[in-house]
């Protein structure tokens, strides 16, 4: 694979998988709010605790399932990472983006030859 195309590969992967984090965390901080709203809504409309309980377990578990999905992504973006410098990518952290302790067993590899050389490209400042 020849630099370029490691480059444009490294770098539109990279974009997507912050893309999905970023989208993880929206949807949680949306549930945030969810969830805050419904006990005040609750009271507002005059109805006993016993009304929406089902929607309280319900949130509960959405909230769960997003944070699962967030960990399962969390540890794509780790694959990711280790496939990256295998091929020589490593892209350093954007703007605001500080990387978070490595996990605590590396991703294996299969066994094949010594990686190529690792290059370090300059993390793209996406447009607003």
């Amino acid at each position: 694979m020849d630099d370029e195309t490691r480059t444009r590969l490294g770098r539109e992967g990279t974009r997507i998988i912050r893309d999905v984090e970023d989208a993880l965390d929206h949807a949680i901080a949306l549930h945030g709010q969810l969830v805050s709203f419904l006990p005040q809504a609750r009271k507002d409309a005059g109805l006993s605790a016993v009304f929406g309980q089902g929607l309280f377990d319900q949130a509960s578990d959405l909230l769960s399932d997003l944070t699962q999905a967030r960990r399962r992504v969390v540890e794509a973006h780790r694959s990711a990472e280790a496939v990256a410098r295998y091929v020589g990518y490593v892209e350093m952290q954007g703007p605001g983006q500080v990387k978070g302790p490595p996990p605590s067993a590396d991703v294996q590899l299969p066994h094949m030859s010594a990686p190529p050389a690792l290059r370090v490209v300059e993390a793209e400042v996406e447009a607003a």
